[in-house]
């Protein structure tokens, strides 16, 4: 994923949503990468919330967007009017692409990265990365090419494609058994007809999107 993220130089636009994991690997990589400044990352996990303020990440990085609500949320409820927002997107899901609907805030893979396309949220050359999770057992090919004909087809029709794209599984530290699908996606539409969301400001200069 990182040869995917360096496709693009330099300090990009746009902003970075990354559903990342107490580690808070992803985001420090985005940070060293200086693709993105702080306020350019908004991290959703009503989970790991606390975990991040109290580790003081929040400290040492003031103006990240923490966000105490789950992905979903944070995706339906964008105040901003439908248009690309993101240039890299990262959901680190601990799911599989159906989604668990067992417990409140269901966690519904699919139904998320769809919304994304189609509120055509992503800009032109965007990176999209999302790691699905199975205990119980090993993901099948059949499994994981149901998670990437779903893309494919929400990419195609909301006129987007995938420019480059991988694929790969491995076990985590905790036995979990992972799929990690990612690409380049490139914006099939002409930009001039293109539907630009506006980002405003608040008094505070803190963006205001959700």
């Amino acid at each position: 994923m990182k040869k995917t993220c360096r496709s693009n130089d330099g300090p990009l636009d746009g902003f970075a949503l990354v559903l990342d994991a107490a580690t808070f690997g992803t985001t420090t990589m985005l940070l060293n990468s200086n693709h993105f400044t702080q306020d350019q990352i908004f991290i959703p996990n009503h989970s790991i919330c606390r975990t991040l303020i109290d580790n003081a990440i929040q400290r040492e990085w003031p103006n990240l967007h923490i966000i105490d609500a789950a992905s979903a949320t944070v995706i339906s409820e964008l105040s901003v009017p439908p248009g690309p927002l993101f240039r890299f997107v990262y959901l680190d899901y601990t799911a599989v692409w159906s989604g668990n609907r067992s417990k409140k805030p269901f966690c519904v893979p699919e139904e998320e990265v769809i919304q994304l396309f189609y509120r055509r949220r992503f800009y032109d050359r965007s990176v999209l990365a999302i790691t699905l999770t199975r205990r119980d057992t090993f993901y099948s090919d059949s499994m994981v090419k149901t998670a990437e004909e779903a893309l494919r087809l929400a990419a195609a029709r909301n006129k987007y494609r995938f420019e480059k794209w991988e694929t790969s599984k491995y076990t985590s530290e905790t036995n979990a058994n992972m799929v990690l699908i990612y690409g380049l996606i490139v914006n099939v539409q002409s930009s001039n007809t293109e539907n630009t969301g506006k980002v405003e400001k608040n008094e505070t200069d803190q963006v205001r999107m959700w």
